[in-house]
């Protein structure tokens, strides 16, 4: 596994050590992501999942590898943690895997595929200090089948809801509850316009009203941040 982070820059160039020993150029975008320089070949998003949160075996998406015809490609995968707590300890897992038809529901890859050939564990940080930004590269990969398939394992648990309205006052270690969502989640900390909770069970929603089990607090949601994640295909030769 390779790790790349934006403050790893140096003079705007880094080179990654490929499996063959051999050093392969990467470049940094307007928006500070670093990726194999990739010049004019095929960059392609598979996925972009806005609230990963405490998930198994859930589906990504796929690629047709024939349609572009190229030998090698690499996975990336740009992890944007919002800040909220100490989440050293947990990680984003992708896997992959190579088929040679096409599946007639592509949902099922994560169980129809398994075991799965490849994954990449991508750490998560401590982020009470502050969001964060890292990218993960897997190693240079030659396609094995026309189709490639990307599901998650993840155990990230945290959310970040920013809101207004507020009724009374929350208090940290209390079980709030999404009046539409029915979402619950523990209060680890409040400034009175947002909290950081961990997820219990069900998804908030932006818009609704949360109350406090203990404190009776009630307030609209306007916001929430949860960790983001993108994972795109990249064309090396």
């Amino acid at each position: 596994m390779r790790q790349f982070s934006e403050h790893s820059v140096v003079d705007s160039l880094l080179f990654a050590v490929g499996p063959d020993g051999s050093l392969i150029p990467l470049e940094v975008d307007g928006s500070h992501a670093v990726r194999v320089a990739v010049n004019d070949k095929l960059v392609v998003t598979i996925a972009s999942v806005s609230k990963v949160n405490g998930s198994s075996d859930q589906y990504l998406g796929m690629y047709d590898l024939s349609a572009a015809k190229f030998h090698d490609i690499v996975l990336e995968v740009k992890i944007q943690q919002p800040v909220t707590a100490d989440d050293s300890a947990k990680d984003f897992k992708l896997f992959w895997a190579f088929c040679s038809e096409e599946l007639t529901n592509p949902a099922q890859a994560p169980t129809v595929l398994q075991p799965a050939e490849y994954s990449l564990t991508c750490d998560l940080v401590d982020a009470s200090g502050g969001a964060t930004t890292r990218f993960y590269q897997t190693p240079i990969l030659q396609p094995k089948a026309p189709y490639i398939y990307c599901w998650y394992d993840c155990d990230y648990v945290h959310e970040q809801l920013n809101y207004s309205n507020l009724n009374g006052a929350f208090q940290v270690g209390e079980t709030v509850t999404g009046g539409t969502s029915g979402a619950t989640g523990t209060i680890e900390s409040d400034t009175g316009s947002s909290m950081i909770i961990q997820l219990n069970s069900g998804q908030f929603q932006v818009g609704e009203t949360i109350t406090g089990g203990t404190s009776g607090a009630t307030a609209t949601v306007d916001e929430i941040t949860a960790l983001i994640v993108d994972v795109r295909l990249i064309a090396v030769t």
